[in-house]
């Protein structure tokens, strides 16, 4: 088309002619997966996303491993510290704590899964995109650290609870 038909046509008519169609968005990876999910086209909308689902597990996550330490490790330091006395009075205070050391096979077993989720979406948010933004880059970074950092210490209390309830009882007695 020349430059005079194309005055001739005006707006609509240049809108109809394209000299080369669009090329598709490019998409790789994770961000093709989540476009073919329907999750929308943001990257950053399905990395946010995920980002607070890894956030929210890992909390769980804590407070799951820390029930570890209330059933089982807890009472067993007190204990062994000679604290026997402070210890009744702590289940006197807060009885439920003697259900909880009675299922502590559950209760192990739920905090073990919860981590095992929480574990999942710390390795599959470890590469996703932060926003462009510098200080919205360096808060997605510090809510990665303090993430990863939170199921750390998640690891640490159900291992610690975890010695206390099976490892601990199985080398004194």
């Amino acid at each position: 088309m020349d430059f005079e038909s194309e005055q001739e046509l005006g707006d609509a008519g240049r809108a109809q002619v394209a000299p080369f169609p669009s090329p598709p968005p490019q998409t790789s990876g994770k961000h093709a997966f989540a476009l073919l999910k329907g999750e929308g086209s943001d990257p950053l909308k399905f990395a946010d996303a995920n980002l607070r689902t890894t956030s929210t597990m890992t909390w769980f996550s804590i407070f799951t491993s820390a029930s570890t330490l209330v059933c089982c490790a807890i009472p067993a330091l007190l204990v062994a510290l000679g604290a026997g006395a402070t210890l009744a009075a702590f289940v006197g205070a807060v009885p439920q704590i003697v259900w909880l050391s009675e299922h502590k096979t559950s209760v192990f077993l739920l905090a073990g899964v919860m981590l095992a989720i929480a574990g999942f979406f710390q390795w599959r948010a470890r590469f996703l995109p932060c926003p462009a933004d510098p200080a919205l880059a360096r808060a997605c970074t510090r809510q990665r650290k303090v993430s990863q950092w939170i199921y750390l210490v998640s690891v640490a209390i159900y291992l610690l609870g975890g010695f206390f309830a099976f490892v601990l009882p199985a080398i004194l007695y």
